[in-house]
């Protein structure tokens, strides 16, 4: 909008995943109780504890699943301390493993069942590509740009912001169908967000604003 005076067309071309995400095959090893995935700095905009909640409740309805919230924590703020305490007192469902290099984090999103992202603002919303890439199920709230991410996602469930009970409803649903993982939605990340398709769609454009120069 600020540049439109000034600019005769403007491209919208998505950031990429990455490739690793691709390349390795998908290797689902789901066993035991379903694993839910939460991925991200533990901070107020990520909405972690307000998550721990949901979770809590869910467990005290007796569904049986296993939360693991992976990114950084410190106790030197609030939130942080909170949520840090929140997984001690509930390990028997909660876990926080830390923070994992991109090998360990593929390995994680294959051997659970889905991504829950309930981030209170979101610019692209990377981690939800790079969890649809590798087939888990999604569940979040409607910011920014994870609804562009999910068009066209068969089986990605995504709540107006803040809804907290809508978001539990959907998670409860889906354990009871026995959490399956998603299907398709890999080969619509590919689609997209693959770097080959990115790049190639980037030389298009500068192909086009050359052309119109000459």
């Amino acid at each position: 909008s600020v540049v439109r005076p000034r600019s005769r067309r403007t491209w919208r071309v998505p950031n990429a995943v990455r490739q690793a995400f691709f390349d390795e095959p998908v290797r689902c090893s789901p066993s035991g109780d379903p694993i839910l995935l939460n991925v991200g700095m533990v901070c107020p905009r990520k909405r972690q504890n307000e998550l721990v909640a949901v979770a809590r409740e869910l467990n005290q309805d007796g569904a049986k699943f296993k939360i693991h919230f992976l990114g950084m924590a410190t106790r030197e703020k609030p939130y942080g301390a909170q949520f840090l305490d929140s997984v001690e007192q509930n390990r028997a469902f909660i876990s926080f493993p830390g923070f994992k290099p991109t090998g360990e984090l593929i390995q994680s999103f294959d051997a659970a069942s889905a991504l829950v992202h309930v981030p209170s603002e979101e610019s692209f919303g990377l981690v939800v590509a790079e969890a649809l890439a590798r087939n888990l199920k999604l569940f979040g709230f409607k910011v920014g740009g994870v609804a562009d991410i999910v068009q066209d996602v068969d089986g990605a469930e995504l709540v107006a912001d803040g809804d907290w009970r809508g978001l539990k409803n959907a998670i409860k649903s889906w354990l009871q169908a026995g959490a399956p993982r998603l299907e398709s939605a890999r080969a619509v990340m590919r689609k997209k967000y693959h770097p080959e398709v990115v790049a190639a769609r980037h030389m298009e454009i500068y192909r086009e604003v050359l052309s119109k120069r000459s």
